[in-house]
């Protein structure tokens, strides 16, 4: 008996916030209207032709005069005759782009500290620090064994600190530090110097090196800018739709607070529980249809 109470007295509230609704039709009107527009604008701009299904091939390809070396300082040991001709043609080389100052050090073990000396420490992560450092390990006459080593300042520039990116983009990434840091670069002026040093020497054509960089694994992906816009506006222009009804809520529940018609039906043997279910049941079954419209378009598009 007392649960067939409780339901009748919730359906009774019900029915009485669905009058209040139905006696305000300009309010009712613009809160049907609302999310209708949205939906209309997502259809509108989904049908514009151009931003769905923009073919991006992937893998890309860094060819070697996409290169570019922004260091100012270009530390190498140890100096010797081989070593100081090979790092002369490398700033040869690199100086056809930028001017880069080439600095001789007396063993890999100052690399360290005559760098935290000579350049502030730079903590931004999307910057470089510009200089870097070769240490040649075994750098023959023969030139039968040969081995370097690059060295770069440490900086956290792939932000593996993060579990996602700030700002998540919808195809492949095609940002390389290899390429923007200048390390591949000055690999491909080191091989390039060394090869025609040795050739220099034993009276050999110098062969053109054609680099390129490609980059792996990625397969070909399929751009729609129409879902980057969605990824951007969407959430502002759901929540934009149904302010109108939040707001309209609200300004219900206040005037029926301030007109003592809630203590008045407390008075009466209402429930608390009962008057904010009633509400809850309203607005559910009011904004039921654009919800499951919402999702619709959603699933389809």
């Amino acid at each position: 008996m007392g649960c067939m109470l409780l339901m009748r007295q919730l359906l009774l509230l019900v029915w009485k916030n669905f009058l209040l609704q139905v006696r305000r039709p300009i309010g009712t009107v613009v809160e049907l209207v609302f999310p209708l527009f949205a939906l209309v604008a997502i259809l509108g701009i989904r049908r514009i032709p151009g931003l769905a299904d923009l073919m991006r091939t992937c893998p890309v390809t860094f060819q070697s005069t996409e290169f570019n070396f922004p260091q100012d300082y270009l530390l190498y040991a140890p100096p010797n005759n081989i070593t100081d001709a090979v790092m002369d043609e490398v700033a040869n080389k690199l100086s056809s782009r930028h001017n880069v100052v080439i600095m001789p050090v007396a063993s890999q073990d100052v690399f360290v500290p005559l760098t935290l000396d000579m350049f502030p420490e730079i903590e931004d992560s999307y910057n470089y620090t510009r200089y870097g450092a070769v240490y040649f390990d075994q750098l023959e006459e023969s030139g039968k064994d040969l081995s370097y080593t690059i060295r770069f300042p440490y900086e956290i520039s792939w932000f593996t600190n993060y579990v996602t990116e700030d700002f998540t983009s919808l195809f492949v990434r095609t940002f390389s530090p290899y390429v923007d840091s200048g390390f591949m670069e000055l690999q491909r002026a080191l091989e390039e110097s060394i090869i025609e040093y040795y050739a220099n020497q034993t009276d050999r054509a110098v062969p053109e090196i054609d680099l390129k960089m490609k980059q792996l694994p990625f397969p070909p992906t399929a751009f729609n800018f129409f879902l980057q816009v969605l990824d951007l506006g969407l959430g502002l222009l759901v929540i934009i739709s149904f302010l109108y009804t939040a707001a309209t809520i609200t300004k219900e529940l206040v005037i029926e607070k301030e007109t003592r018609i809630r203590e008045s039906m407390l008075m009466m043997g209402l429930r608390q529980w009962v008057l904010w279910a009633s509400w809850f049941i309203k607005q559910l079954l009011f904004m039921f249809v654009w919800v499951v419209a919402y999702t619709i378009l959603f699933k389809v598009i």
